[in-house]
């Protein structure tokens, strides 16, 4: 069996940020992860969004690319903090 791509807590996440279930089915079947962050990213950037979910959003997307802590661990989900 397959594991999601995203995790529960990150799929809350782009769902705070706006993203439609439709979108995060796209980042889940046709986007890496690095893709589905960076589109995040973008969003709010030119969105110029705020609060607890950017915030959640810049440690995850920090982490990833700092290979600082794994994906898919309590670690990592501890990080979005809705």
């Amino acid at each position: 069996m397959l594991r999601s791509i995203l995790s529960v807590k990150e799929k809350e996440m782009f769902k705070v940020l706006g993203f439609s279930d439709n979108d995060i089915a796209y980042m889940e079947t046709d986007l890496s992860v690095i893709k589905s962050y960076e589109w995040a990213v973008s969003k709010i950037f030119m969105e110029n969004q705020t609060g607890p979910a950017v915030e959640s959003l810049r440690r995850c997307f920090t982490a990833i690319m700092r290979f600082s802590i794994n994906r898919h661990t309590e670690e990592f989900d501890d990080l979005i903090q809705l």
